[in-house]
């Protein structure tokens, strides 16, 4: 008796051949360089904020960035192991846009300040690091779903009470 013959791999039928059954590529390392990328885009955007509105840079511009990138990273390692075949471009977009958000809202932290007092404004006060803290408890809380819903087809049942949750969660920053 002989064994089957598997077909080889072709430009046309790429998943003919013996690695046919193995697993599918889960990408976490093209989401690990967009995270490193969205942080650098971060740090230049708080390097230009602080060259602008304090007309130099500080010493101390780099931290929130710095925290941020250790939030996402610890986030990256949280997908790697809680969901590996998730979209490898969701995490670094969340974390371009809250970074640029939480260097945004110091920029108008200084904003409100006279110049002079502007260069001595710690990066650890005001609306810039109220919602450094935000970002930890959502990233906690992703997290955390991550961690108990392990079939995300399971919420397909809440689609419209979670649409309406979503949708309030919105709105709460314009009743303030």
């Amino acid at each position: 008796m002989t064994a089957p013959v598997m077909p080889a791999p072709t430009p046309m039928n790429p998943g003919a051949g013996p690695s046919a059954s193995a697993r599918p590529r889960t990408r976490r390392n093209v989401e690990l360089a967009l995270l490193i990328f969205a942080m650098i885009l971060a740090l230049v955007y708080a390097g230009l904020v602080d060259r602008n509105t304090v007309g130099t840079l500080t010493p101390d511009f780099w931290l929130p960035v710095a925290l941020l990138s250790i939030i996402f990273v610890g986030a990256h390692v949280a997908i790697r192991f809680l969901a590996p075949y998730a979209d490898p471009a969701l995490l670094p977009a969340v974390a371009l846009v809250n970074s640029l958000g939480v260097i945004f809202l110091r920029r108008i932290d200084l904003g409100r300040l006279k110049t002079p007092e502007r260069a001595d404004y710690s990066v650890f006060a005001g609306d810039g690091f109220r919602q450094l803290g935000w970002t930890v408890l959502a990233v906690l809380g992703a997290v955390a779903v991550m961690a108990i819903v392990r079939d995300h087809r399971s919420l397909s049942r809440y689609a419209y009470t979670l649409g309406l949750a979503g949708i309030v969660l919105v709105l709460i920053p314009a009743a303030r």
